[in-house]
């Protein structure tokens, strides 16, 4: 992955401020001008920046990079739970589907864009960025809750999963908590199964444990 590596972070931080050359990367960064490069790349391969050619005032046309991605990365690891997500924000979302919090920020933005002066809108873009940072350390303060009871949830529901002396048994179970998802042929095809013993095992869970399962059978569905 691009972001694994610590230095390839290092100079997307530095080009998330603005768009920059691979000597003044370098100099920046103290790296060396051919790692740098290196870098930068392996980083154009991936999609993560672009570049262009633009004369200097010095000597020869020199690259200047820019960042090329909107992404927000998130990784989420426990004993009992694993999840990677990543997201793009690069369009601007529809009016509809912006919340109220989010809509009078919207709005807070679109009145600082109708201000004729540029130096003017400094102050009202800090606030507005002041806010919007308040906002995510609130969600994320949130989120945090969320995952601890969410990973509290996973491991009480393990302790019941060790009742079930069947590997497989557990596997099924488990992938349907993770997933919430019991479609016979997903988990036959993402546990590796047959779906017979998928369809066998939902069965008895529901028959035994009158857990309501309601499991989906595609075959009984096309008939």
């Amino acid at each position: 992955m691009i972001l694994e590596n610590p230095t390839r972070r290092d100079i997307i931080k530095r080009l998330s401020e603005e768009p920059n050359y691979p000597l003044q990367l370098a100099k920046d960064l103290s790296l060396g001008q051919q790692l740098v490069a290196k870098h930068l790349r392996v980083m154009e391969d991936a999609g993560m920046v672009t570049s262009s050619v633009e004369s200097s005032p010095y000597g020869p046309k020199r690259k200047i990079y820019t960042l090329n991605k909107n992404v927000s990365i998130t990784l989420d690891v426990s004993t009992h739970f694993f999840k990677a997500k990543m997201v793009f924000f690069d369009a601007e979302p529809e009016r509809e589907e912006i919340s109220g919090a989010s809509a009078s920020l919207m709005d807070k933005m679109d009145e600082t864009l109708e201000k004729p002066k540029q130096p003017e809108r400094i102050t009202p873009f800090t606030n507005i960025i002041s806010d919007i940072d308040n906002k995510l350390e609130a969600l994320e303060n949130e989120r945090a809750i969320l995952l601890y009871l969410r990973n509290f949830a996973m491991k009480e529901a393990s302790r019941i999963l060790e009742m079930f002396k069947n590997s497989d048994t557990r596997r099924i179970i488990r992938y349907a908590l993770d997933e919430h998802d019991v479609s016979v042929t997903n988990i036959s095809e993402s546990l590796n199964l047959r779906e017979a013993v998928v369809r066998r095992t939902l069965l008895k869970l529901k028959k035994g444990f009158n857990i309501g399962v309601g499991f989906v059978d595609e075959e009984e569905n096309k008939n």
